[in-house]
């Protein structure tokens, strides 16, 4: 409301003092969301709703979304989607959560390129997968990435601010949808990919 003006007019300095407040109190809560995910499925109370859909019905609204902010920063995003994709037993809400937190990783990681993004069927599993010209991941942070309040030691660089809970939290998601999740990169410098697997629903 008060970044509306629904106050009057604000100077610059208080106006972006509020809007340091509102990201912070954003933070806040996805920080306290994860870890209220994390409790409920460390003791198997966090419950999925399950249904058999195509990922597609998932991903294309969230790549419609996260490509107005990409295209903010002057990025090219491309999205590959296979013809007739296959069925998948996925809880959406839970599967959109990952979907977004990997994306939208990519271009809050990459200041200048393109960010590619693939929907596919490989073997038994349909892929999702995000491919970015960022900073890439260091050797010595690929094994940790996917472990609670992991942040790569670059990322300061950029001035970007996370939990460090999103892959984790991703990671078990995925885990529960009996996929799997990882990531790839060359080296700094040299972008990265983050890719995860649902097996495609039975009799479909």
């Amino acid at each position: 409301m008060m970044m509306e003006g629904s106050f009057g007019q604000m100077t610059p300095p208080i106006e972006e003092n509020i809007k340091k407040i509102y990201e912070s109190n954003e933070r806040l809560i996805a920080l306290v969301e994860d870890l209220l995910n994390i409790s409920r499925i460390e003791s198997g109370r966090l419950k999925f709703d399950f249904v058999v859909e195509s990922l597609e019905s998932v991903t294309d609204s969230v790549i419609e979304e996260l490509s107005e902010v990409a295209k903010k920063k002057g990025l090219v995003v491309n999205y590959e989607k296979q013809a007739n994709l296959p069925a998948v037993k996925i809880d959406k809400n839970k599967i959109r959560q990952v979907v977004i937190n990997i994306t939208d990783n990519a271009i809050k990681y990459t200041n200048q390129g393109e960010v590619k993004i693939k929907l596919e069927v490989f073997k038994n599993m349909v892929r999702y997968s995000v491919t970015d010209t960022g900073m890439g991941i260091s050797k010595e942070d690929m094994p940790h990435l996917f472990q609670k309040f992991s942040r790569g030691q670059d990322v300061s660089l950029i001035h970007t601010e996370g939990t460090g809970l999103g892959l984790y939290v991703g990671k078990m998601m995925i885990e529960a949808h009996n996929g799997k999740i990882w990531a790839e990169s060359a080296g700094d410098g040299k972008g990265s990919t983050f890719i995860f697997e649902i097996p495609i629903a039975k009799n479909t």
